[in-house]
């Protein structure tokens, strides 16, 4: 089974960066953008870009950790665990999207887990910029 990977529509977002306040706050319990698994980044005249983790069927990242701090779930989401966590980095250089970050006070991977499923800035979106739809089977 595999997570269904959010979708971004750039020409919906308004920038607001309510995605990633509401990741962070979620996650963490702080107003920090720079812990939450979604990154928007405006590349004016550009349209604004979304980085986030696509849930991939065989995870780069997971398969290059050589602790298991990254996992497939059995939901088919890649989990971060901090107690397996070497802060080696592999899991980033092996992320063919560059979806996966460290944390800048604890040097832990910031990777999307999906919410369990609930993806909390799909429903924070005033724009409906975030979208997740079922999977075909």
């Amino acid at each position: 089974m595999r997570a269904t990977p959010l979708e971004y529509s750039s020409a919906q977002c308004v920038d607001c960066r309510g995605c990633e306040q509401i990741c962070a706050f979620v996650h963490h319990r702080v107003h920090n953008r720079h812990k939450s698994g979604i990154k928007i980044s405006p590349r004016w005249p550009e349209p604004t870009t979304a980085v986030v983790c696509r849930q991939c069927e065989s995870p780069a990242c997971a398969e290059a950790c050589p602790t298991e701090a990254l996992t497939l779930s059995d939901a088919g989401v890649v989990l971060f665990s901090a107690e397996n966590c070497i802060d080696c980095g592999a899991c980033i250089e092996a992320c063919p999207f560059g979806a996966i970050w460290r944390d800048p006070l604890t040097a832990w991977m910031i990777q999307c887990d999906t919410c369990d499923g609930a993806y909390r800035c799909v429903q924070w979106c005033p724009a409906g910029a975030l979208a997740v739809h079922p999977m075909e089977a």
